[in-house]
């Protein structure tokens, strides 16, 4: 194997179950003001699903970045183990993509023979099975519009097809979680001037570029112009990214100046 290298890992045997309390979990997030204790909760918490490991992962809107360079959320894997993602897997990972198409969770274990996979990846997952992870639950988290990332669990054995009800309470403690870490973390908006502002809003309106131009007495060059250090700034590709990612962001509202 290309992996033979990497030493195992040992990982603690996840004892003692509990089913989660949905609500409480709710109400204790929106309690906790510190970024780390966020994190160590979240992780204490994945012991209701009997988790191994836990991962989640930026997506930039409306681009195909280089995902080696994306620094994850949090992640419970070894660091061997991050590396060897990084490098092999992270810009072409099957599950992933599975769980991005569908739109909502997916098991490993069930849909990973109807997935292409390379060596590499086959490799990958070898190492991981050395490492007594069989199984896991990859899915997108949404918090809020043009926020996007992937989160994903594993467990030490193969589980049986789990209900779509048990895959949605797993997207629910990964969603509520982010939405808080997003919160906590003061991800700061890109600084946009009133008048891209402005431009923005008539995006967000539907209004067309003679139309942005007339409301604002600009010629079709400046509205242009505008329009394309928008979309640098909020590292979109066209107006509809454009306008999910803004309002995303809060810059639907004109307060004062700069945002």
């Amino acid at each position: 194997s290309k992996f033979s290298h990497v030493r195992k890992t040992c990982v603690k045997d996840r004892a003692g179950q509990r089913a989660m309390n949905i609500e409480k979990y709710v109400l204790d997030l929106s309690e906790i003001s510190e970024v780390g204790a966020l994190v160590d909760y979240f992780v204490e918490q994945s012991k209701a699903f009997g988790a191994e490991t836990l991962g989640g992962y930026p997506l930039a809107y409306g681009q195909s970045p280089d995902r080696r360079n994306l620094k994850a959320y949090l992640s419970t894997f070894p660091e061997n183990v991050r590396k060897v993602y990084n490098e092999y897997v992270a810009n072409d990972d099957p599950f992933m993509e599975a769980a991005l198409v569908k739109g909502s969770p997916v098991q490993y274990s069930i849909i990973k023979d109807q997935l292409s996979w390379n060596q590499a990846q086959l490799d990958f997952f070898s190492l991981l099975e050395d490492m007594d992870i069989r199984d896991g639950v990859g899915t997108p988290v949404c918090p809020k519009p043009g926020v996007v990332a992937y989160f994903v669990m594993t467990f030490r054995h193969v589980r049986p097809q789990m209900s779509w009800a048990e895959l949605r309470l797993i997207h629910v403690y990964f969603n509520e979680f982010f939405a808080r870490y997003w919160e906590l973390s003061k991800h700061t908006r890109p600084a946009i001037s009133m008048r891209e502002r402005q431009i923005l809003i008539g995006i967000m309106k539907g209004k067309s570029k003679s139309e942005i131009s007339e409301t604002l007495g600009l010629s079709a060059n400046t509205v242009d112009t505008y329009t394309r250090r928008c979309f640098e700034k909020l590292q979109v590709k066209n107006r509809t990214e454009a306008a999910v990612k803004a309002f995303g962001l809060g810059l639907a509202y004109l307060d004062t100046g700069e945002g």
